[in-house]
């Protein structure tokens, strides 16, 4: 087994989350098994051996292992690493649970023995050769061996193992002592007053101080900022459906009334957007219907049904006639799920250009979109309009005129000089934070013949505005929306790291919320999704659960812990 040394607790580094502790440091000193997982200290992991504890860490912090029993290789079945999500028998720790269990004999005999060899005669002379030639001695052998079989076929069964270690190492060392000649006070220099020699001392000190702090100067003149990063290296969190209002009590009850379930996913709404960003989200959606004329949408028909039965009515809608102006129109379901912060796409870029103004340095904000042109298909209700190449233009023309081109990052930012976009994501080109804060991106969440009607006439995105939910392979690829963190888990990781921008969800339809159930948002965490999604950044009462995520620290951003920057201390996001 590729394994230096031979600790199979080495593989927990493989892991997502864990990172190897300054105790492990390979020296003679060194701690076995020190492992930070998911931001813990290493005496915070909880080892198990067969079920039983085989922890070693005392308050003392004394002693080589984190383990009791430190089983080598050959000698395990199997060995489980779990960092989050633990059920009840694993109670102690708040780091991660490393379970392992020996093998047991079987029906027939079986055995292994093992060397492991290191030995002056095959190393390479190090940096400082030894005075005379030759290298420091170092000979380690690791030898062993493990056997297993029956004592009553069927019935008993026997498995020991052994392994042995040995080292014989010599160090070279440095050390610094004075010559005849040196310098010190209260001895007798010839040619040399003792004031003489204090003075030189004094001047040497001095130099040294002027040293120090110029040092330091420049250590503070290369402070990291966050700004040389890319953008794709940020984690946010957003929200689903940011600018939906509740249904109207009166509506809702009327429409449950048929015992449709699927009306529960429907129990959730939002403050307005400005304050979403207020409170640390940095990532929204938005839902727009297509009416170039105006008015096709300013009288749902769920007004009308609440009318009809006699039910109290919800507040006035649109009072200010904005439903009747031509352009896009933000809501969920029109004749339902119609209640939203703004009425208009303009209303709400206005908004979020304000917001912008008044908050300039912020992390730029994607903003997923779904074009909505299949309604309520029965009869009174409103036909909604296809989405075709004109509707399309008009929409990217909105965009630019609510925002203004310097405000949003396009396709043709990210491609640059590449052939295509998705050339340049999958080589990390993605735009740095200095050059994309204080702006916003747009993505068309929309797939089969919407996509391709928004892609047609525009290979590689050139010339459009928004991205897409395109699949690998495809020119346009560059940011995905998987939106099942628990099932996709290694497929967002496989996505992240190739450079793709992802979105993923923490909640959906309130089921998580209903339960209490953090289990897919800490998933969405570890899956490098750049963008995480949810209807829960404050709880709602309703549900009594207290279910609600917000980033670990509660900031606007975190760093993404599959792309963490190369500088250290990590600067601040925003």
């Amino acid at each position: 087994m590729p394994l230096n040394g031979r600790s199979y607790a080495d593989l927990t580094l493989l892991t997502p989350g864990v990172a190897k502790s300054p105790l492990e440091n390979g020296t003679d000193s060194s701690r076995d098994a020190s492992y930070h997982v998911n931001g813990g200290r290493s005496e915070l992991n909880n080892f198990l051996l067969d079920g039983i504890d085989n922890n070693a860490y005392g308050t003392s912090n004394q002693g080589f292992s984190n383990q009791v029993i430190q089983p080598n290789p050959d000698a395990l079945a199997e060995f489980k690493v779990e960092t989050n999500n633990y059920s009840a028998e694993f109670g102690r720790a708040t780091g991660a649970v490393i379970n392992a269990t020996i093998k047991s004999g079987t029906n027939q005999f079986h055995g292994e023995a093992w060397e492991f060899l290191r030995n002056t005669d095959l190393n390479a002379v190090g940096f400082f050769k030894p005075v005379g030639g030759g290298t420091l001695p170092f000979n380690q052998n690791q030898f062993g061996g493990a056997a297993g079989g029956p004592i009553l076929k069927q019935k008993m069964f026997f498995f020991a193992d052994y392994e042995g270690f040995r080292r014989v190492s010599h160090l070279l060392q440095f050390a610094t002592v004075p010559t005849a000649d040196s310098d010190i006070p209260g001895q007798t220099t010839p040619g040399r007053s003792e004031a003489d020699i204090l003075t030189r001392m004094a001047t040497h000190k001095l130099v040294l101080f002027a040293a120090v702090m110029l040092s330091i100067a420049a250590a503070a003149a290369s402070t990291p900022t966050a700004d040389n990063a890319r953008m794709n290296q940020v984690q946010v969190l957003g929200s689903h459906n940011s600018y939906k209002l509740a249904i109207d009590p009166s509506l809702l009850s009327l429409l449950k009334k048929g015992g449709d379930k699927r009306l529960d996913a429907l129990e959730y709404s939002h403050v307005p957007i400005e304050r979403q960003l207020d409170m640390g989200l940095r990532a929204l959606e938005i839902d727009v219907v297509y009416d170039p004329q105006g008015g096709r949408y300013s009288h749902p028909k769920g007004i009308d049904l609440v009318a009809e039965n006699h039910l109290p009515p919800g507040a006035p809608y649109d009072p200010y006639g904005e439903m009747k102006k031509p352009g896009f129109k933000v809501m969920h379901i029109p004749d339902i799920d119609f209640r939203t912060n703004a009425y208009t796409f303009q209303q709400e870029l206005a908004l979020l250009k304000a917001w912008s103004n008044a908050h300039p340095h912020h992390l730029p904000i994607p903003i997923t979109m779904n074009a909505k042109d299949d309604g309520v298909k029965r009869p009174g209700f409103t036909a909604l309009l296809k989405f075709d190449k004109a509707a399309f233009d008009a929409w990217d023309a909105e965009i630019l005129a609510g925002l203004g081109r310097d405000r949003v990052i396009t396709p043709d930012d990210v491609r640059g000089n590449y052939p295509t976009l998705e050339q340049a994501v999958l080589a990390q080109a993605w735009p740095t934070l200095g050059s994309a804060r204080g702006k916003f991106f747009f993505v068309l969440d929309e797939t089969g013949q919407k996509l391709d009607t928004y892609v047609e006439g525009h290979p590689s995105l050139r010339g459009r505005v928004m991205f897409t939910n395109s699949t690998e392979g495809h020119p346009e690829a560059a940011f995905r929306i998987v939106n099942e963190a628990q099932r996709d888990a290694a497929y967002i990781q496989y996505l992240v790291r190739s450079g793709y921008y992802v979105r993923t969800r923490a909640d959906s339809d309130t089921v998580e919320a209903r339960k209490g159930d953090y289990t897919r948002w800490q998933q969405a965490l570890i899956s490098g999704a750049q963008v995480i999604s949810t209807d829960y950044y404050v709880a709602d009462p309703a549900f009594g659960t207290g279910y609600h995520v917000q980033l670990p620290g509660g900031q606007a951003g975190r760093w993404n812990p599959l792309l963490l920057p190369d500088d250290w201390p990590l600067p601040a996001i925003e």
